[in-house]
């Protein structure tokens, strides 16, 4: 298992996609198309980007996630594919599996390099109560009024409480987040506030950013362990992109 233990708090933005419930009416930001995770090597220039499309079942459910990793010469130069997951979601009644390929570049196309399964509960809300890695290691979520307030960690080293305030996730284990006034644009849709439920990969906060965690923070967030966000709008006052230290997330709309 590749455990990340809960240090750094990031936008969640990268790993979000819209709500099918409301992609007839869009949202107040607009119906999202895909979401770009940039590491930056210095200033603007990106040197790592992982594209993230999502798709859906028949129900709306979220079905795939696929996240393909390419990287950019320091200057800026072209952009080469260096690897590819691929997690496609099955479910059977409130229980759901996962299988996640891993691929890497070969004679112009893509090698299967490793596949992983893992498995979900969810409850009558649509909300994950338990999730198991390869059917060990099984966490289980707590909720309050829709709000996840609860990680119960497969062992001694993983898990934290959440606390929240006015709608918004102000703590998430040792890392607090601050928020502006600003109301969230993708309250319904996406959730920009928190990296710290990434306990595996694919960690639970591909599901956190599209809604099976529950409920999102309600304003924009400003700050997480002290460093600040900062927000790029549109024409039509669409948020497009979101940075944070040495990476930023860039939206893209239909």
């Amino acid at each position: 298992m590749k455990k990340i233990f809960f240090v750094v708090i990031a936008v969640a933005t990268a790993f979000v996609a819209c709500n099918k419930d409301n992609e007839d009416e869009g949202t107040a930001s607009g119906v999202i198309d895909y979401i770009e995770k940039q590491e930056l090597a210095g200033g603007d220039v990106v040197h790592h980007n992982y594209v993230i499309n999502f798709s859906y079942d028949a129900s709306s459910r979220i079905a795939g996630i696929t996240e393909t990793h390419y990287i950019i010469g320091e200057k800026g130069g072209k952009q080469e594919p260096h690897g590819k997951e691929v997690m496609v979601i099955t479910y059977q009644g409130n229980n759901a599996t996962t299988e996640r390929n891993s691929y890497y570049p070969k004679d112009g196309s893509w090698a299967l390099s490793n596949t992983e399964n893992d498995s979900f509960t969810v409850d009558s809300e649509g909300k994950i109560t338990q999730f198991s890695q390869g059917g060990d290691n099984t966490s289980h979520y707590v909720y309050d009024n829709g709000y996840l307030t609860k990680i119960q960690g497969h062992d001694a080293y993983s898990g934290m409480d959440i606390s929240w305030s006015n709608g918004d996730m102000i703590k998430a284990g040792d890392s607090e987040m601050t928020y502006s006034s600003e109301e969230n644009p993708f309250a319904d849709t996406i959730d920009v506030t928190v990296n710290a439920l990434n306990e595996w990969y694919p960690s639970p906060l591909y599901f956190y950013a599209v809604g099976l965690f529950g409920k999102h923070s309600a304003h924009l967030i400003k700050s997480a362990g002290g460093s600040e966000y900062s927000f790029v709008k549109d024409s039509k006052g669409r948020i497009t992109t979101v940075k944070h230290e040495s990476v930023q997330y860039v939206i893209h709309y239909k």
